[in-house]
């Protein structure tokens, strides 16, 4: 919000003109007044665009500034026609301030919701097939004096 003297009327005026600013940090910075005596002044770092830097630095030349919270999940734009000195003194007084018709909210556009990612791919874990059943018998073939014959053993047969 800058308070700054109005150019026509010469009374002090006070608008909020610049919004939705990210404030990087606050502390407090030790400067030296005229005398050189030190002085502490309250600082803050807020993140701007080379534009907004512009009017930051006019406002701060030509007026004073003062930083003015508002709530987190507040993100509409402020519209007002700010105020001046016989508006306090007419709401300090008890009378009615009146205020401006708020100008119409603009439609927020938010983005397109992401779409959903696709389902993670199904794994198909393949045991392998059961070993065959073992056989109730064998055949050998056994060779003697250069003749060969086969041998049928049972292998149900326990020892």
């Amino acid at each position: 919000m800058v308070t700054i003297a109005d150019p026509t009327t010469g009374k002090q005026q006070s608008k909020l003109f610049m919004e939705n600013m990210r404030v990087l940090s606050v502390g407090t910075e030790i400067q030296r007044d005229a005398s050189g005596r030190p002085n502490a002044a309250a600082t803050a770092t807020l993140a701007v665009t080379p534009e907004e830097a512009e009017r930051l630095a006019i406002a701060m030349n030509t007026g004073s500034i003062q930083l003015v919270l508002r709530g987190y999940g507040d993100p509409a734009a402020i519209s007002t026609s700010g105020a001046n000195s016989q508006d306090v003194l007419q709401q300090l007084r008890g009378g009615r301030v009146v205020a401006p018709e708020p100008a119409p909210r603009p439609v927020e556009s938010r983005p397109a919701p992401r779409p959903s990612p696709p389902p993670p791919p199904t794994v198909i874990i393949q045991r392998p097939p059961p070993p065959p059943p073992r056989p109730d018998s064998v055949t050998v073939d056994v060779i003697r004096a250069g003749k060969s014959t086969a041998q049928k053993f049972d292998t149900t047969i326990k020892r």
